[in-house]
């Protein structure tokens, strides 16, 4: 590979974060994305190769490929060549260390290593995650590997010290997330909310009252009908919960709110946990 056209290309490609590129950048970035051009597989074949600096420029240049040519950069990473790059490099480097370019890529893949050492490494990130694209693209990876395994969540997480710090970005992400990953954390909540081994790890008290907040704004405006069914069952965890069962929290709101949809299943035993806290 040629090292300085690399370094040309990652100079470039810094030049185009945080904006939308104009039609002729657009062009560039796809014909050179195209798999003839070979840089894409050039990139993964060098991905153990060269020495760490060059690693974090390859990584930067294939995540801003997948960010703006994705249809193109996508198929071609599809191989275990470079999952297992990938792989290698995350157990080499130190969390604080890890380029969260890497992250973001992982979780752009559909198929992931749901292992115990992806899901720690992800875990002792987090401390260190100051890109808000970077702190999204962990909570996927986390999420999904939890909700695939849930012994691994207990393994992992259970009293580590970044516990309540995923607690806060679980919050936040589904805040504000309106995608799969809101459906994905709402399901990761619903599972941490019956686990009486983790619960408490992640949430405070107040954080469980947050979390009733930001559920009820979510059913009150909710457009889309397949998110109903996990913003109703997380709702239904939270009344299941001693902690926030005996605070008697908006119990009126939740009335008002839960029995609007049709989920006879859900709303019917929450109905029953609403009347036994008035």
């Amino acid at each position: 590979m040629d090292l300085p056209q690399i370094d040309e290309i990652f100079e470039l490609m810094g030049k185009l974060e945080g904006k939308i590129p104009g039609p002729k950048v657009q062009e560039w970035i796809d014909s050179i994305a195209e798999p003839e051009y070979g840089l894409v597989s050039s990139l993964v074949k060098n991905l153990l190769n060269e020495n760490s600096t060059y690693i974090e420029k390859f990584l930067r240049i294939l995540r801003v490929f997948c960010q703006f040519s994705p249809e193109k950069v996508g198929p071609q990473l599809d191989n275990e060549e470079f999952k297992e790059g990938l792989k290698t490099y995350l157990e080499k480097k130190r969390a604080e260390e890890v380029s969260y370019d890497a992250f973001i890529i992982l979780a752009q893949q559909e198929d992931l290593d749901y292992s115990l050492a992806l899901a720690k490494q992800c875990f002792d990130s987090l401390e260190y995650l100051q890109d808000e694209l970077a702190c999204k693209a962990v909570l996927s990876i986390l999420v999904r590997i939890f909700i695939h395994d849930q012994q691994i969540m207990v393994e992992c997480c259970n009293q580590h010290k970044n516990a309540r710090h995923f607690g806060e970005i679980l919050l936040h992400m589904i805040n504000r997330s309106e995608d799969k990953l809101l459906e994905d954390c709402l399901e990761c909540i619903k599972n941490l909310l019956k686990c009486e081994d983790t619960m408490d790890t992640f949430f405070y008290t107040n954080d469980l009252k947050t979390l009733c907040d930001i559920v009820l704004s979510h059913l009150s405006t909710v457009s889309d009908e397949e998110l109903v069914k996990p913003l109703l069952e997380v709702m239904l965890a939270l009344l299941e919960n001693p902690s926030f069962f005996a605070m008697e929290h908006r119990v009126s709101d939740i009335k008002e709110v839960v029995v609007t949809f049709e989920a006879p299943s859900l709303t019917v035993v929450t109905q029953e946990i609403l009347n036994a806290m008035i």
